[in-house]
């Protein structure tokens, strides 16, 4: 496994700015050890939602968080998974991510790794990432429709229909020529 996948990573997932809720997305091994180190070990059930206090190391208040852990391999990337879904405001962002870069073997996730891992942990095909990318950048209805396609799997459904046949042809090909007549 590689040494960067060893890492649990964080990311302001909603966007950077001032707003009235941040999204952050915590993934890998250690994941589930951002709740124990700052939720008091209120550590909530998978797939379900929990409002819960975030404190620092040194018990003070930060804010109050929706909390929603997904158990690996049933997340968007079959890792441990985190999702806070906290006040929007630039100091509470700070604070979370500068809380969860303490702690040893996290880091910032670099653009897409997210994703990456998704694909990497067969989560997704890279069709799918693809069409994944292209929702997130989509400004027009036709230009979301088809992410929203190839996000789905139904372009890699067809590509795999293809690739089917596309063998068949090739077996019968060389069954032919070296079995000829």
């Amino acid at each position: 496994m590689n040494t960067l996948q060893n890492d649990t990573i964080i990311a302001l997932s909603s966007g950077s700015g001032r707003a009235g809720v941040s999204v952050f997305r915590v993934t890998g091994p250690r994941a589930t050890d951002f709740l124990t180190s700052f939720v008091r070990n209120q550590v909530p059930e998978a797939r379900k939602a929990y409002l819960r206090w975030i404190y620092d190391l040194e018990g003070e208040r930060i804010d109050q968080a929706l909390i929603l852990k997904f158990d690996a391999p049933n997340s968007f990337t079959g890792e441990d998974l985190i999702e806070v879904q906290c006040h929007g405001s630039l100091a509470v962002q700070d604070r979370l991510l500068s809380l969860a870069l303490s702690l040893d073997r996290f880091r910032l996730a670099e653009p897409g790794e997210f994703s990456k891992r998704a694909f990497e942990n067969e989560k997704m095909d890279l069709v799918q990432a693809e069409g994944l990318a292209d929702l997130i950048d989509a400004t027009t209805s036709a230009q979301l429709k088809q992410a929203i396609r190839f996000g789905a799997g139904d372009a890699s459904e067809k590509i795999l229909t293809w690739k089917s046949k596309l063998l068949e042809a090739s077996a019968l090909l060389a069954a032919s020529i070296d079995f000829s007549d």
